[in-house]
C-alpha cells in the first residue's frame, strides 16, 4: 500500500510521536522499516517552512537542517497539473483550506491512502484513509 503523510502527520512523527494513532503509528513504522517509501505531497513542505517562519513550531535545530530532513525522510510528490485542477473540483463541503484540498486530491489521483487525524477528509470519503 502506498501511504501519503498529512502534513501535521510529518509533524507529528518529528515532534510529538504520542498524538499519533495506534494505527497510523503503526502503518508509518511498518513501512519505514520494511523500506517502502513514505509520500508527502511538495504543499507540505509550504505549509512546515510557513508555520516555522511564523513561530507556530519552534525547533531545536535550524529550519534549513529540518526541512532537509523532512526531503530526505520522505518521497516528496509534485502538485500535478492533474491533482490542481482536482483540487479544485472537490466538493467544497470537503474542505475550506487549499492545502488539504491537494493533499486529499494527490491522494486519490495517485491512488495511495492519505495517514490524516483531519475529520473532514476522513468524513468525505475522497480518498482513502488511515487514521
Amino acid at each position: 500500500m502506498k501511504l501519503l503523510l498529512d502534513t501535521h502527520v510529518i509533524l507529528w512523527l518529528a515532534l510529538a510521536p504520542d498524538r499519533m494513532s495506534p494505527a497510523a503509528a503503526k502503518w508509518t513504522k511498518d513501512a519505514e522499516d520494511s523500506g517502502a517509501p513514505l509520500a508527502i505531497s511538495a504543499v507540505s513542505l509550504y505549509e512546515i517552512a510557513y508555520l516555522i517562519r511564523a513561530r507556530r513550531i519552534l525547533l531545536a535545530v535550524p529550519e534549513a537542517a529540518f526541512l532537509a530532513g523532512v526531503k530526505r525522510r520522505f518521497e516528496v510528490l509534485p502538485v500535478s497539473g492533474e491533482v490542481a485542477v482536482f483540487a479544485a473540483q472537490l466538493p467544497s463541503a470537503l474542505h475550506g483550506d487549499p492545502m488539504d484540498r491537494i493533499i486529499a486530491a494527490t491522494a486519490a489521483a495517485e491512488n495511495y491512502t492519505l495517514i490524516t487525524a483531519d475529520e473532514k477528509i476522513l468524513k468525505s470519503g475522497v480518498c482513502k484513509t488511515i487514521w
